[in-house]
């Protein structure tokens, strides 16, 4: 057995890709056919790409941005990330296997050389050749099916309508993507659309596969060769003569192999990451397209979700299957975990004092204007106990739980100091609230240690106070605009089209509801940054501080679990917040002719007076 039986699914996939096989010296020669046709294809299909990651955004720009309403407005964004991230990883495939071609084949000729001897008792080839098999042969059929379904749906879906009475022809093709010739109502431009991108899909599925299987090659070769060292390891008995220089030998193979590894990661490196974030990016779109779109489309999409779901298992599992085989990760990935939940955590506060300081003019403009529209007392359109005791109690709910937070975050080490001063034969860590240098001695010494606690207890102090403070404007403006809204619905809803005011009355509103609506779209214009800055970031430490959690030790956990449940606190606030006001809206909303209608009444000028002509 050599390396070469292991090319049978990686040289389908290459001929898919309308490309050569990977051949290096030693390896049996092949006569290619067709060679220059498939240069044509390959050039066609990268260019249909191409055009297609453009058409999607163009397509999108143009009608799907324009919806009316905001589910299918997200429908239309959800199909559109999907779509896009599923062309990019096949272009980004394409080009990473192209230009890396001669050092993957010089890759794989080391390989070649390294390759044990078919009486080896040391290694498990046919072990490992199964496995490697067994995974390219499902990967492969897979993708086929995947490519055939995802090209065939929209003329299938073309022809039903076609044969049943009453349907109109949608002329839907693969993606929605624009084309700059008429493809609804046109036979022929429907049959060159559809056909533009089922030769780009044939072209990009061909090097996703080749990519899989390199991924599977590479991986399984390394542990053939780690688990052949660890065995000689093993027997090695250093009784016997020559078992140092045996141990020479084996030291230089490992550090040739852990090369190999670093080659391989290099070379893949642009591969892993695009097609990791491309990936994760279609599985969360899709997965909304698949709730939101109607049946036809969403069953085209379970099988791209699906399809996307097995590519990223494949490269995890087998990053997963070379990292366990080659040395224990748990520690690494831990401090990592725990590294960047911590940044996360500092960034989360950073984003919030920039957001308050540079823009703190703008929301005392949009509190005065607020303060302005305040209704008296005793009006009885407004229920202003009700939206003032629930945003006093949830501000209130915030500020306690954050202290507490706070508290604990920062008097836990001194806790953990005390109890290892106390206890004889435990040796002190001085460890700070997170894992920090500082440019001067901490461990050993009561005053380095001192003042570094002290500079992260001031840091976390003002990070939560901005925090808060961000919620809490976040939280005033949620139900001031809500109560706002409410009284507006109530005033539509008493208002009698037979009062000979009625007419002024309903002008009233309108204009009072645009300069409500005007105040909504400040606050967004200015919280903004602070939104996503704050999704972003709360949504990664609530990743990685759960990975945290299950692989450090018990009081690092505890720490961890208390940063986790701040961040999902933080991260509920503002999605709660947000999805209260968005309820809010259609309630006082009067339609959109009515809304086209208020932005050519508005102009009106607010004073205390009401609304002066």
């Amino acid at each position: 057995m050599q390396l070469h039986d292991h090319m049978k699914y990686l040289d389908m996939g290459c001929k898919m890709a309308c490309i050569p096989r990977y051949q290096w010296k030693g390896r049996p020669t092949e006569r290619m056919l067709y060679a220059s046709e498939q240069r044509i294809v390959f050039l066609l299909g990268t260019i249909c790409q191409i055009f297609q990651i453009a058409g999607v955004l163009i397509y999108w720009w143009c009608n799907g941005r324009m919806a009316k309403d905001t589910g299918t407005f997200v429908a239309q964004l959800s199909e559109m990330c999907s779509s896009f991230t599923l062309t990019f990883v096949g272009f980004c495939n394409v080009y990473a296997l192209s230009v890396n071609r001669k050092q993957i084949e010089t890759l794989l000729e080391e390989l070649q050389e390294l390759y044990p001897r078919s009486r080896n008792n040391h290694y498990r080839c046919r072990h490992y050749f199964d496995l490697a098999m067994a995974i390219m042969r499902i990967e492969f059929l897979f993708y086929m099916f995947f490519y055939v379904y995802y090209n065939s749906a929209p003329v299938l879906l073309l022809l039903w309508e076609h044969l049943h009475e009453g349907y109109d022809l949608s002329y839907k093709t693969q993606t929605n993507t624009w084309f700059p010739w008429k493809v609804h109502g046109s036979t022929l431009g429907f049959a060159m659309a559809v056909l533009s991108i089922t030769l780009g899909s044939f072209v990009g599925v061909g090097f996703s596969i080749v990519t899989q299987n390199l991924v599977c090659l590479f991986s399984f070769q390394l542990k053939l060769h780690y688990d052949g060292i660890s065995s000689q390891l093993v027997s090695l008995d250093c009784r016997q003569p020559g078992a140092h220089q045996e141990l020479r030998i084996l030291i230089a193979y490992h550090c040739r192999i852990l090369q190999l590894g670093d080659q391989v990661n290099s070379i893949l490196n642009f591969v892993f990451g695009s097609s990791l974030v491309g990936a994760t990016i279609a599985i969360c779109m899709s997965s909304i397209s698949i709730l939101l779109l109607d049946f036809a489309s969403a069953c085209k999409y379970v099988s791209g979700l699906v399809a996307f779901v097995l590519y990223n298992f494949v490269i995890c599992y087998m990053g997963t299957e070379v990292s366990s085989a080659a040395a224990d990760t748990q520690s690494y990935v831990a401090e990592i975990s725990e590294a960047t939940g911590a940044l996360m955590l500092v960034a989360v506060g950073f984003f919030n004092i920039c957001v308050l300081s540079n823009r703190r003019p703008e929301i005392e403009i949009l509190l005065t204007d607020l303060r302005e529209l305040y209704p008296r007392p005793r009006d009885r359109n407004y229920r202003q106990q009700y939206y003032f005791g629930m945003a006093n109690g949830f501000m209130k709910f915030e500020f306690i739980y954050f202290w507490m937070f706070t508290l604990y975050y920062n008097t836990a080490p001194l806790v953990v100091m005390m109890y290892e001063y106390l206890v004889d034969g435990m040796e002190m860590r001085y460890k700070t609230q997170i894992n920090t240098w500082y440019p001067w001695k901490v461990y050993g010494s009561a005053i380095g240690y001192g003042v570094g606690h002290f500079a992260t207890f001031i840091s976390s102090i003002e990070g939560v106070a901005f925090s808060l403070g961000t919620h809490n404007i976040i939280c005033i403006m949620t139900y001031q605009l809500k109560l706002h809204f409410d009284a507006i619905s109530n005033q539509l809803l008493k208002l009698d089209s037979r009062h000979p005011g009625a007419n002024q009355e309903l002008r009233r509103l309108i204009a009072y509801h645009s300069h409500v609506i005007q105040i909504a779209d400040s606050f967004n214009e200015i919280m903004n940054f602070s939104f996503l800055g704050g999704l972003f970031f709360s949504t990664t430490a609530l990743c990685m501080t759960s990975v945290a959690i299950l692989l450090l030790d018990l009081q690092s956990a505890v720490k961890c679990i208390n940063g986790l449940i701040a961040f999902i606190v933080y991260n509920f606030v503002i999605c709660f917040l947000g999805t209260e006001f968005t309820l809010a809206l259609p309630a006082a909303a009067v339609g959109s002719s009515h809304h086209e209608l208020a932005n050519q009444l508005y102009l009106y000028s607010w004073d205390d007076g009401g609304i002066i002509q």
